[in-house]
């Protein structure tokens, strides 16, 4: 998200700097409404991401515990459970064996519950 910011603000005051551009006509144009539309999905995106959380725990043997959460008030990404539990068991040991897999929802006070995708990975051992 960083990265997208930077990258736009670079562009935009390159823009400026070249001296007159059609960058200012196209600003012009721009309404405050629009403005606050791509604003607040920047910030929903954001958001989402911020909202999820891994753990790796060694086990011992090679053998790792991978949970993979999301907050109890995110409702974004219901099916990016396998694919966050596969990419931080790959950051963990490239060639790896899953031994167990299970999703639950965890209990967060008042906040409700967040859902949890928690399993065992075994690596090799050289």
């Amino acid at each position: 998200m960083r990265r997208l910011f930077c990258v736009t603000l670079a562009f935009g005051l390159a823009a400026c700097a070249s001296g007159e551009s059609n960058l200012e006509k196209f600003a012009a144009g721009i309404h405050a409404a629009d403005g606050a539309a791509v604003v607040g999905s920047v910030w929903l995106v954001d958001r989402a991401e911020r909202d999820w959380s891994e753990r790796v725990v060694p086990q011992g043997e090679g053998r790792y515990r991978v949970a993979v959460a999301r907050g109890p008030f995110s409702g974004m990404g219901e099916g990016d459970f396998s694919r966050r539990f596969r990419a931080a068991s790959e950051r963990t040991c490239a060639d790896y064996r899953m031994l167990s897999y299970a999703e639950r929802y965890e209990p967060a006070g008042l906040a409700g519950a967040s859902r949890v995708a928690e399993g065992l990975i075994q690596c090799p051992t050289s």
